[in-house]
């Protein structure tokens, strides 16, 4: 499939007010400023995906999303920056922060409560610029090595995608510096449909 350049510029668009939805939605969560900025976009094939992530331990975030557009979206923290996170959300509500490598159940659902804000709040800000609606699944966690966590997901969107967008991302939030990769496997067709309106 041919894509237009200049549609493909709006993505910028689309991922800048998708970072600032998210900034508001965490910001109000844990009490504190937070800055999202998106720092590249990349479009790869998902048979590239496996070697681009490697295999360092990850935590991941997936869920699928239907309207205008349609798809699935991947957040991958390195387990560094999901320490972070939890740690953010716990000092918050006034927890014990787990200093060791493992990740504990309270770990774990701090992860998911940030996790689930970070992408619906992505696909939130998508939806307000589309002025379209766009419904999500429940967000699914997975910590394993990198290319475990993506293969499962490869094999399921290999039916109906063969691309993705890669936003590479920075979450500044007090002291931490979050990195994650947000990964959106859309069907193309949708997506063209979707910026033409803007």
């Amino acid at each position: 499939m041919k894509i237009d350049i200049n549609k493909l510029a709006k993505l910028n668009q689309l991922a800048k007010e998708g970072a600032n939805k998210v900034a508001e939605n965490l910001s109000q969560l844990l009490g504190i400023d937070v800055e999202m900025k998106i720092t590249k976009i990349d479009f790869v094939t998902l048979t590239d995906l496996p070697q681009e992530i490697g295999n360092d331990e990850t935590v991941g975030i997936h869920l699928s999303f239907t309207g205008l557009p349609s798809g699935y979206l991947v957040v991958l923290f390195p387990t560094e920056s999901a320490k972070k996170v939890a740690s953010l959300l716990l000092q918050g509500i006034g927890e014990e922060i787990n200093d060791n490598d493992e990740f504990t159940d309270m770990d774990r659902s701090a992860i998911s409560e940030v996790a689930n804000i970070l992408t619906s709040s992505f696909i939130d800000g998508w939806a307000n610029v589309l002025k379209t609606e766009i419904d999500i699944s429940t967000p699914q966690m997975v910590h394993d090595m990198g290319s475990a966590v993506i293969d499962p997901i490869l094999i399921e969107l290999a039916k109906e995608v063969d691309h993705a967008f890669v936003f590479n991302s920075h979450i500044h939030a007090k002291d931490k510096d979050i990195k994650c990769q947000i990964y959106v496997f859309p069907e193309l067709n949708k997506l063209m449909e979707a910026i033409e309106k803007l």
